[in-house]
């Protein structure tokens, strides 16, 4: 005869059982003081996922297998329509993205074959490029001026990838590693002023359960061009973005980010990105201090002007190695 422990203890295997197949629960964020979801904290968008995807990588999620076996593309030149020739300097640690449990092959999850929808006539304003006439006509990345962490919608670049976020009870601050920037987003009110166009557009926020969303418009058409190392983003000054931050751990945010642009685009596109909290500092941003690229780039131009090919001098051929003694 079966005890009675020995009985019990059958009942909760059975149960037991049960009960482990059930779903965890969501995560609950902390609240700050102000009761809103607490997204205060430094953030790294880091990675080597990019917001496209290449045309061999079926799905938006891969296997573990699958990661292993991929190797991450590589920085592609800004200007560049065929195959990459160049490395960041900072990504012999990198590797594919993950959200929670998942790896990402891309920030796109729709459209669904991850690929940005330009129209054929915003196609045609990317393979125009960038002229070498005057500084203006170079790109606003070379020129130090936005980067693709900047946004909206935010986009992991090289290097220069944390994020700070400021939660006040009317504003959330977001300062960008990468060149300093700042963008203010003003909560409680949903109205954008009429007819204004800045950098980084007009931003208001508002709290839907354990989400911040962001909505974005007016922009200014000189931030248009926003392709870098490691996108090829155009969006004209009519785009509005809209994102959401959502705690799904301790130690990392789902930003998700969708676009509405008609001028550039066959239909509204949507990412995600998982923005992962680091204990990393926020480093300084030397861009103008250094950017010799810039002026190297449009001196070279002027002396090829100045010097066409057929009026070059011949190379000078290599000098004959001295006798030794």
């Amino acid at each position: 005869m079966m005890t009675r422990h020995v009985v019990i203890g059958l009942m909760l295997a059975v149960l037991g059982g049960g009960a482990l197949a059930q779903p965890a629960r969501p995560f609950r964020p902390p609240h700050n003081s102000f009761g809103q979801p607490d997204l205060n904290g430094v953030w790294s968008l880091n990675s080597m996922t990019r917001l496209e995807r290449s045309l061999d990588i079926p799905n938006v999620v891969m296997s573990e297998e699958e990661a292993k076996r991929r190797v991450p593309p590589p920085i592609l030149p800004m200007d560049s329509v065929g195959t990459a020739d160049t490395e960041a300097y900072d990504t012999f640690n990198l590797g594919w993205a993950r959200m929670g449990n998942e790896i990402r092959s891309s920030w796109l999850i729709d459209p669904a074959n991850g690929r940005l929808p330009y129209s054929a006539a915003a196609e045609a304003k990317l393979r125009v490029g960038s002229n070498n006439d005057n500084p203006e006509g170079r790109s606003l990345y070379e020129r130090c001026l936005h980067l693709p962490q900047s946004g909206p919608p935010m986009l992991n670049a090289a290097y220069n990838n944390n994020v700070t976020i400021l939660q006040t009870k009317d504003h959330v601050a977001l300062l960008l590693e990468g060149n300093h920037e700042v963008r203010i987003v003003r909560l409680g009110s949903r109205v954008h002023p009429p007819g204004v166009s800045q950098w980084f557009g007009d931003s208001v926020g508002w709290y839907e359960g354990e989400t911040l969303v962001v909505e974005t418009v007016g922009f200014t058409p000189s931030q248009s061009d926003r392709r870098s190392a490691m996108t090829r983003v155009y969006m004209s000054p009519a785009a509005k973005v809209t994102e959401r931050f959502t705690r799904i751990s301790a130690r990392q945010i789902r930003y998700e980010f969708k676009v509405e642009d008609p001028a550039m685009f066959t239909q509204t596109w949507r990412g995600e990105i998982p923005l992962t909290f680091t204990t990393e500092p926020t480093f300084e941003y030397a861009c103008h201090e250094g950017n010799y690229g810039l002026e190297n780039i449009l001196s070279g131009a002027r002396y090829e002007e100045e010097h066409p090919p057929k009026a070059r001098a011949p190379a000078r051929p290599p000098a004959a190695a001295s006798p030794r003694p």
